[in-house]
């Protein structure tokens, strides 16, 4: 080949590189083209799709504000949650009339710049409230079902004749913490101990009803009210005469509560045939017991069985001393002295010991041992040189100081007051009489002693009894504020 055929071929080969060259540079023209045409288009539209974002930011921005000043009652038409908490709280625990809440609501939104969205009926308050006393029942027997042991308390008053009874369950829960639960304030007819034990067989049948109707079906044992009954450890009262009458009646009831479950346990484990010949047995033996199969003699009998039967409940009527109008000074004197040295100090430490009242043995060991101190040498009280150190039972300032060292002034004048000190002397000696005698169970040879720590667990009880007097007082304000 000549080198003007190799010109040629070298020619034509740079021509084809070139062109395809120029054809690739022409597609990449052509999308550089149809971006810039998109970027411009895009960058025409950007003003709007500013004002756009910006509407909706603004849009977005007042939602979140009105939210923020509207407080919702209801969602799609239901009361919600918080909104049905909120409402229990007003009226269980603050006492707010039913008819006022929506009121009170509306108020507090308002000092919150808040708007309120929606309404809440009378009715539908009413509702809600009870629906929460249905589920705290409910829940109040699944905790007790769920553990060994409860303990009862309950105080009474009366207003406008009319008397009151307050109920608390305690115990102590799977991880260890008292609870105390309140179970209603019930009406009844008089305060004598049988009516205050049907009281509590109302109070707790009517709990297992409630929580067999709402549970019984959603994976629930059935509340059996004897099983609860049998799981009472011990009931907080005072040293009245009606209250230790309805300890000793609630005992009967729950032995005979024990025998019934545990005869039904041992009935189900016999065989058919042998419960139907049991039942003719004992058939057989009432029919007799009863007078025999004839009928005038038979009701007679029953007649005269239920009319011994009613005679056994003899009534209990407290009768009350009066109050004497005035008391003269040295007795004054001497009830003060025991406030200030005793009785302020004793309730200072009762109510700072947030324990089991059954442990409470020590401190009444110690508050017996100190008002002998007392006895034996009551210038301890009187003489000059006292103090809160030895004088006060539990070492610390006296609750009215003022009223410590006046007595101490009158005490000095032995000729205007002459028996000031043995009265001191006498009502010590009472009182310690009758604390000795309050104080039996946790004596040495008490009850309380010789039982284990695991059982004084299970009896847990406060150490006062504020939890019922205090809804006994808050249900007088109440009545006495919407009778």
């Amino acid at each position: 080949m000549t080198e003007a055929s190799l010109q040629v071929q070298t020619t034509q080969n740079a021509l084809t590189t070139t062109q395809h060259e120029m054809r690739h540079l022409q597609a990449r023209n052509e999308v550089l083209t149809r971006h810039n045409c998109a970027l411009a288009m895009r960058a025409s539209q950007a003003p709007l799709q500013k004002a756009h974002a910006i509407d909706k930011a603004l849009a977005h921005t007042a939602i979140q504000s009105k939210q923020r000043d509207t407080f919702s009652l209801k969602e799609k038409n239901v009361i919600m949650d918080e909104v049905r908490d909120m409402i229990c709280e007003l009226v269980a625990k603050h006492d707010v009339p039913v008819s006022s809440v929506q009121d009170i609501i509306c108020t507090v939104a308002s000092c919150l710049r808040k708007t309120v969205d929606g309404s809440i009926s009378i009715r539908s308050i009413r509702h809600v409230v009870q629906e929460a006393e249905v589920a705290a029942e409910v829940q109040v027997v699944d905790e007790i079902m769920q553990v060994d042991g409860v303990t009862l308390s309950g105080d009474g008053m009366s207003h406008k004749n009319i008397n009151y009874q307050s109920h608390h369950i305690m115990y102590t829960s799977r991880h260890g913490a008292g609870i105390t639960c309140f179970a209603g304030i019930q009406h009844e007819v008089n305060h004598m101990s049988e009516t205050q034990l049907q009281g509590w067989k109302d109070m707790i049948h009517k709990m297992c009803t409630v929580y067999n109707e709402c549970m019984v079906g959603n994976v629930a044992e059935v509340a059996d009210p004897r099983e609860l009954v049998t799981k009472v450890k011990g009931m907080l009262t005072d040293h009245a005469e009606d209250q230790k009458k309805l300890v000793c009646l609630f005992r009967e009831w729950k032995e005979a509560c024990e025998r019934e479950v545990w005869g039904e346990q041992a009935l189900a484990t016999l065989p058919p045939d042998d419960v139907v010949a049991l039942l003719w047995q004992m058939t057989d033996g009432a029919i007799v017991a009863a007078g025999g199969i004839d009928i005038t003699k038979t009701t007679r009998r029953v007649s005269k069985i239920l009319f011994d039967f009613s005679l056994k409940h003899n009534l209990v009527t407290s009768h009350l001393g009066q109050i004497q109008a005035t008391l003269a000074t040295t007795e004054m004197a001497c009830f003060s002295m025991w406030g200030q040295c005793i009785s302020h100090p004793y309730f200072r430490a009762v109510r700072n010991f947030l324990e089991n009242i059954l442990d409470l043995g020590p401190l009444h060991e110690q508050l017996i041992a100190h008002i002998k101190k007392l006895i034996d040498n009551v210038e301890l009280i009187f003489g000059t040189d006292a103090t809160y150190e030895t004088v006060a039972f539990d070492g610390q300032p006296f609750e009215r100081p003022e009223a410590f060292y006046i007595i101490q002034c009158i005490a000095q004048n032995t000729t205007k007051y002459p028996h000031l000190r043995s009265l001191f002397v006498a009502f010590l000696e009472g009182a310690l009489e009758t604390l000795i005698h309050f104080c039996r169970e946790f004596a040495a040879n008490g009850v309380i002693v010789h039982t284990s720590p695991e059982t004084r667990k299970l009896a847990r009880m406060n150490t006062m009894n504020d939890t019922n007097e205090g809804a006994l007082g808050t249900l007088r304000v109440s009545m006495r504020r919407a009778p």
